[in-house]
């Protein structure tokens, strides 16, 4: 099992978790990761320098400009990566999973790694390295996945934007944390993410509304009830009442009890979506509104 990096383990300050993107601190990393399976055998040189090339449609001619302006393979298989589309370097990394790692079976050294191991190798030091990058895609059987349905992972982008609102500072701290639980390798921490998912909710209310963030968020909700302009329809409104009261008697959620509602991974990933849902509403009803009633 892959441990969780530095920065996570001691809850350091990270970016939003990345989807369109294959930074270039990655891609060294990759690179070192494809060097280290030249070294042990695992893979031929000119096989990944091919794989990446395929991956990012590159001629015969292309490539050989890039081998002739290198001094080694490691350094052909860097400048390939860099210089790639974003897209093609994860598609690079399918390619190498499915094409080109072996099985290594030296008799004279009495060496032998199966094609299994070898695979299983590179998908725990990729998803390494994708966690270590805050990347929230991970490498299963040969293949990236993004956790969480489409409907989740709409949710969270909408709601991206509007965290970018310094009002909604402490409610980003705390949704970022349950979108890093909920995107832990290589199970989700459930319970935590609900935990920080509804204590964005939280946040991003008492922000809205200035009240104090010692006001529970249903009191801070009912508050807010009626069908007035700036007002939560009532069912609208209980919905949100309940999500906060699922936290709080859910297991291991806000207490270490041993009963308590179930919080696997598919009630975490609907609280993250609800919540998401919740806090861009929020905003778009309260944010603009000129008479926000207390």
């Amino acid at each position: 099992m892959v441990a969780l990096p530095f920065e996570q383990r001691f809850g350091l300050d990270q970016p939003p978790p990345i989807t369109q993107d294959f930074p270039t601190r990655a891609r060294l990393a990759l690179a070192y990761l494809l060097g280290d399976l030249i070294s042990k055998g695992y893979a031929a040189d000119a096989e990944i320098i091919s794989a990446i090339a395929r991956a990012e449609r590159l001629s015969v001619e292309d490539v050989a400009a890039v081998e002739n302006a290198t001094r080694w393979p490691t350094e052909t298989i860097e400048k390939l990566l860099l210089s790639a589309e974003w897209v093609n370097v994860y598609r690079a990394c399918e390619y190498v999973y499915g094409w080109v790692l072996r099985e290594v079976n030296d008799y004279e050294q009495e060496h032998y790694v199966s094609l299994e191991d070898v695979r299983h190798y590179y998908s725990e030091e990729l998803n390494r390295l994708l966690l270590e990058e805050n990347i929230r895609y991970h490498f299963v059987d040969g293949l990236f996945q993004l956790r969480g349905r489409a409907q989740t992972q709409k949710s969270s982008q909408r709601v991206s934007v509007v965290l970018g609102d310094p009002i909604l500072a402490d409610c980003r701290v705390h949704y970022n944390k349950a979108l890093r639980f909920f995107h832990t390798f290589p199970t989700p921490e459930s319970a935590n993410t609900i935990k920080e998912a509804v204590c964005a909710l939280e946040a991003a209310a008492s922000s809205l509304t200035g009240r104090s963030s010692k006001e529970d968020l249903s009191k801070a909700i009912t508050r807010l009830q009626g069908n007035a302009p700036g007002q939560i329809p009532a069912p609208i409104a209980q919905g949100m009442i309940k999500l906060y009261g699922y936290r709080g008697g859910a297991k291991g959620v806000a207490h270490a009890a041993r009963d308590g509602n179930r919080a696997s991974e598919l009630e975490a990933e609907l609280v993250l979506s609800l919540a998401a849902s919740y806090i861009t509403y929020l905003y778009d009803l309260l944010k603009e509104s000129n008479d926000i009633p207390f």
